[in-house]
């Protein structure tokens, strides 16, 4: 597939159009899930402007001018579908699908990039809930590789320890 240098859209969007013609389309950065520090001093938000979708984190200007883009974003461990910051502005948690693929993850990082951490490294998968009012806790639900039941839990920042909250098995819609 070849690439194309065309501002405002990324090099990993150019895509061929169906029915064997080798006409190419481009599809716009997208820019989304704007978040706001806790503090207003700064602004989180997906891009795929380098080519996955990624989190962002720069600084909010006074006077409503346009936030200056960072170099680089967050290193989160695959492609972010959400995200959402700690009430103590500490944290920035994030629902990652390594590879894009379905089974998520989530991870929580330091605004500044220098600290993530998986908060369920050997779950087959785990969604983002909510942070406890304090941030100290954040909800996420885990799933079992064999079997697939879900436990939601509260997870400790301070020390990676959790506390179940609920348990049960997963939903099959149809059989």
């Amino acid at each position: 597939m070849e690439h194309a240098r065309t501002p405002g859209f990324t090099e990993r969007r150019l895509a061929r159009l169906g029915g064997g013609t080798d006409t190419p389309g481009l599809f716009p950065t997208r820019f989304h899930h704007p978040a706001p520090s806790p503090d207003g001093t700064r602004l989180a938000w997906i891009s795929d402007r380098d080519g996955r979708p990624h989190a962002w984190v720069g600084l909010l200007p006074p006077e409503g001018k346009q936030v200056e883009q960072p170099d680089r974003p967050l290193p989160t461990g695959g492609d972010v579908e959400t995200m959402c910051w700690s009430p103590d502005g500490l944290w920035i948690a994030c629902q990652i699908a390594p590879h894009g693929g379905e089974r998520t993850g989530v991870q929580v990082v330091s605004p500044d990039g220098e600290q993530v951490r998986d908060l369920a490294p050997g779950a087959a998968a785990a969604t983002l809930g909510v942070w406890s009012p304090t941030g100290r806790q954040l909800g996420i639900t885990i799933f079992a590789e064999s079997s697939g039941d879900g436990q939601a839990c509260l997870v400790d920042l301070r020390d990676g320890t959790s506390v179940v909250l609920a348990s049960g098995p997963r939903r099959t819609c149809a059989r």
